[in-house]
């Protein structure tokens, strides 16, 4: 093995190494991990900064331990967790079917905020009075089949869908 990494420099994230930690922690599941890949035996500082960091984020639970001495800190047996290996699957695991949020509108919400679409048309009031009574009238289940198909005619037409799509993300 070569020379050890200088514990007084500071250690570096590394996103090729906290992949290559969880899937070492992901093989041994649901034992713990006795030892870093290989190829970062000489990286004692770095391995643990980036197991520390996985640890912040609940991909796995490090045992970081303190101690008097040349280094000071080291890992006792990490071991991943339920998040770190929904995060490592490729449908999100668990967490993303667990996590749906489902947005429901009562048919009283939906008649209210068609009511308003229908009150700033630029439509004679005998026309909108039309309308409303129509809305008024209708069965919740049409409402709410017609609500749906509202949304995806609105997408289709909507301009810079994608520009929308995008803020609306945050990208």
């Amino acid at each position: 093995m070569g020379q050890s990494e200088d514990w007084h420099l500071p250690a570096k994230l590394d996103r090729e190494m906290q992949f290559r930690l969880l899937r070492s922690l992901a093989d041994a599941y649901p034992q713990r991990c006795n030892q870093p890949p290989p190829e970062y035996a000489t990286q004692p500082k770095t391995v643990l900064a980036n197991l520390l960091y996985l640890d912040e984020h609940g991909l796995c639970i490090a045992h970081i331990q303190e101690w008097m001495g040349e280094n000071g800190m080291g890992w006792g047996y990490p071991i991943i967790t339920a998040k770190g290996l929904d995060f490592l699957a490729d449908d999100g695991g668990l967490h993303a079917i667990l996590s749906v949020i489902t947005v429901r509108f009562d048919a009283a919400t939906l008649r209210q905020l068609i009511n308003k679409k229908i009150d700033d048309l630029d439509e004679p009031e005998e026309t909108k009075s039309v309308l409303k009574e129509h809305l008024k009238a209708l069965p919740e289940a049409a409402l709410k089949a017609g609500t749906t198909d509202l949304v995806a005619t609105g997408l289709e037409h909507l301009p810079n869908a994608l520009h929308w799509l995008q803020r609306l993300v945050g990208l």
